[in-house]
Order: structure tokens, then C-alpha cells, then sequence
């Protein structure tokens, strides 16, 4: 996804520079500066980039939905599918640096 996007705005802003990526309840949070006011053809790009993850298992790719270990009312929010969420529920499934790990049982 984040490959994709880049392409994308790469095309449109070749000069885009990327100042903030991060995950934040459940989604993909993204700003960027570009040269020459190119936001207005950006944005568009960004935001469905942003709702693609809310729907976009963080660990896998596969389609999911955001939830909370054990789907608690409350507690850290990431969008997993009914697969990966079973495991990260478990606390056997993560993100470390960037890698997703499994903890050894």
C-alpha cells in the first residue's frame, strides 16, 4: 500500500517529502510537504490511502477491520483480520520495528 502511494504521489509532486508516517487507532497516518501547492492533487491520494488501512489487516494485508485485543471495549486499536486478531489477542502476534514477529508459545 504504502509502496502504491508512493508511486503516486511521486508522479503528481516528484519533490513530495514524507515528514510524518505513523500508526494511530487503527489507521495509517500520513503527512507530507510538496513543492509548488500540489496538495489539492494529493490529498485525495492520501486520504484514500488512509481509509485503505482501516481496512487492511496491519499484520497480514488481508482484509480486517479494527479491534482491540479480545475485542475489549477499551485498549490499544489495530486493524487485524479474524486470523491475525485470534494471535494478537493471544499476545503471540507483533510489530517490531517494522517487522511483524511471532512469540514463541
Amino acid at each position: 500500500m504504502l509502496e502504491r502511494l508512493h508511486e503516486q504521489l511521486h508522479a503528481i509532486a516528484p519533490g513530495y517529502r514524507l515528514v510524518d508516517l505513523k500508526e494511530k487507532l487503527g489507521g495509517l497516518r500520513l503527512h507530507v510537504e510538496n513543492p509548488a501547492g500540489a496538495i489539492d492533487a494529493l490529498g485525495p491520494l492520501i486520504a484514500s490511502a488512509q481509509a485503505e488501512s482501516m481496512r487492511t489487516c496491519e499484520f497480514c494485508g488481508a482484509p480486517g477491520r479494527i479491534r482491540t485485543r479480545n475485542d475489549s471495549p477499551t485498549g490499544w486499536r489495530k486493524t487485524v483480520c479474524g486470523t491475525c486478531h485470534s494471535a494478537w489477542s493471544a499476545h503471540r502476534l507483533m510489530i517490531v520495528r517494522g517487522v511483524v514477529r511471532t512469540r514463541r508459545t
